[in-house]
């Protein structure tokens, strides 16, 4: 195969195609026949240089014969499109009209969509095929191992985090709708619940709290307009602080331990966050994977 033929012969019926497309945009049907017709000779002439190199059925003319009028072969629409081309009679779009021109421009435009790719396929070197199918492999090979790892993550952090049961006021009034979330770490109504109002509701996030050894945590909680911290159905933690923080020590066996969290706010800014220091640890966020709902 001459590659580099090929590629002008894609490029050259790309532009031509592109034309037509731009001529039919503005009724200029007279003049899209020329180029039709060139777009045939052209493809026939392709067609006739590529009998052994497996592209010489890109344009059957079987194909063509079933989608024109039913009186009409291929080689026919072929002559006529050719002699309407070159014709100076005022009536040549009537003439075009007369053999359904326009749904066989279509046809034309959908052969390309479809064979276009092949030929270009066909006009690459082998060494980019080679290359090409490697990296294909590969990259085949890289989305298999993304899906596994991500569906193994999603099936393995699917329960972590806190529930969080939203109401109307700031004692816990007319229940509204309910969520999940990793980590309690909120700087605004937003980052709890889009659906949550900027004032006037509260929220209560229930679920459990893993501690990965024995010994005393401290545990502190920032709460703007107010938060209750609740351990193993004890109160550990409370306080009205408008954006204060408050902090327990507290001894717990290695394990899970129930925990709840009673948050309301008021009016103006608006944030929850829940942190706790282990023995010889640093203050952190209590991390998604130690919290379970």
């Amino acid at each position: 195969m001459d590659l580099l033929k090929s590629r002008l012969f894609i490029k050259d019926l790309n532009y031509d195609l592109e034309t037509v497309r731009y001529l039919l945009d503005y009724n200029r049907l007279k003049e899209t026949a020329q180029i039709i017709e060139r777009i045939l000779d052209n493809i026939d002439s392709f067609r006739a240089d590529h009998l052994d190199d497996g592209l010489n059925n890109i344009f059957s003319h079987d194909f063509w014969n079933n989608k024109l009028p039913a009186t009409m072969s291929f080689a026919q629409m072929h002559a006529y499109i050719s002699k309407y081309a070159h014709s100076k009679s005022p009536l040549v779009e009537e003439d075009l009209n007369k053999i359904e021109y326009r749904s066989f421009v279509k046809n034309v435009f959908a052969w390309a969509d479809e064979n276009i790719p092949k030929i270009r396929h066909a006009a690459k070197s082998p060494i980019y095929k080679k290359i090409e199918r490697k990296l294909l492999c590969l990259i085949g090979i890289i989305a298999g191992l993304s899906l596994v790892i991500i569906s193994g993550s999603m099936f393995l952090t699917k329960d972590w985090g806190l529930k969080g049961d939203f109401y109307r006021g700031e004692k816990f009034g007319k229940y509204l709708y309910s969520g999940y979330k990793k980590t309690i770490n909120f700087s605004s109504s937003l980052e709890m619940n889009l659906k949550l109002p900027n004032d006037n509701f509260s929220d209560r996030w229930t679920g459990y709290l893993l501690t990965p050894k024995a010994g005393e945590y401290r545990i502190s909680a920032y709460g703007d307009d107010g938060v209750k911290v609740f351990i193993d159905s004890k109160l550990l933690i409370t306080g009205t602080w408008y954006g204060g923080e408050s902090s327990k020590k507290i001894f717990l066996t290695q394990g899970s331990h129930k925990i709840m969290l009673e948050h309301f706010q008021i009016g103006g800014p608006s944030a929850l966050k829940l942190y706790w220091v282990m023995a010889g640890g640093k203050k952190e966020i209590i991390p998604a994977k130690y919290l379970r709902h």
